[in-house]
């Protein structure tokens, strides 16, 4: 949506890759080179960035320019309809009740599905047992077959089942319910303050970058997320538009870094080789 937007507000060149079909830890990243034809880059920059923030505890590699959140999205915590968990706190007394009996699915080590699951256990004082799958649909499907109790991953490609019956959404992992799902409460509801587990995108410009084309890219970049084509493609895809200003991407960057940082080194998570 913003390759669209910006390509049709602008003349200038912008080249995109995607990686298709690959479950992305966290968040991916836009960078803009400076120069006359701007260079978006690959997203799985984005996933060493904050991978590498978090495990190695350094912002080496960081960009340096904030440009804008473009979207940003909730993942969903849910079970089959037949658990007996119609809510968060039914899944943590049964966790409580009989410790390593429940494990939960996610789309793959480090995702920010699987930093939910482990946010959770680690706010709850519970443990089940992490099963990484590789991507957000086979980890459905094992919930779905029974395979295992609890699953995270992101909200829009589930929405079709919770809202089918297929499977009961225990809880999204925004700052408020989604706009879509209004029954469904968020964990800050379900009695965990603060509880926010989005995956966001955002663009960003490297250092050395003018400051004439930084302000360009804000203003463009906002601007384009503001078309109705832009707006309902973020619905189509699951996303809720942001384009927020440089500062404020900045403080989100900070928190999202200090916060994965430390729920990494308290769950002991590591890379996958």
């Amino acid at each position: 949506m913003t390759r669209v937007g910006l390509a049709r507000r602008h003349e200038r060149a912008w080249r995109w890759w995607d990686n298709p079909g690959v479950a992305r830890p966290l968040v991916s990243v836009v960078v803009v080179r400076p120069g006359d034809e701007f260079e978006a880059g690959r997203p799985e920059k984005g996933v060493a960035v904050r991978v590498r923030c978090a495990w190695e505890n350094t912002t080496q590699g960081l960009p340096k320019k904030p440009i804008t959140e473009l979207v940003n999205a909730p993942n969903v915590l849910f079970v089959r309809p037949d658990s007996g968990f119609n809510t968060i706190a039914d899944l943590v007394a049964k966790a409580k009740a009989a410790p390593n009996t429940l494990n939960y699915a996610s789309p793959g080590v480090g995702t920010k599905s699987h930093l939910t699951g482990e946010l959770l256990k680690l706010r709850a004082g519970i443990d089940i047992q992490h099963i990484p799958y590789r991507g957000g649909g086979p980890a459905t499907q094992a919930l779905v077959s029974g395979t295992v109790q609890l699953a995270s991953v992101a909200l829009a490609p589930v929405e079709p089942l919770i809202k089918a019956g297929t499977v009961r959404a225990l809880a999204v992992t925004g700052a408020t319910r989604w706009y879509s799902l209004p029954d469904i409460p968020t964990m800050i509801e379900s009695g965990y303050p603060g509880f926010i587990s989005e995956t966001f995108n955002a663009l960003f410009a490297p250092a050395g970058t003018p400051p004439e084309a930084v302000a360009l890219l804000v203003k463009e970049a906002q601007a384009a997320m503001k078309r109705p084509d832009a707006i309902e493609a973020a619905k189509k895809f699951g996303y809720k538009i942001v384009a927020g200003s440089p500062e404020q991407m900045t403080a989100r960057l900070k928190t999202e870094i200090e916060g994965v940082r430390e729920l990494v080194a308290r769950a002991g998570i590591k890379p996958e080789n």
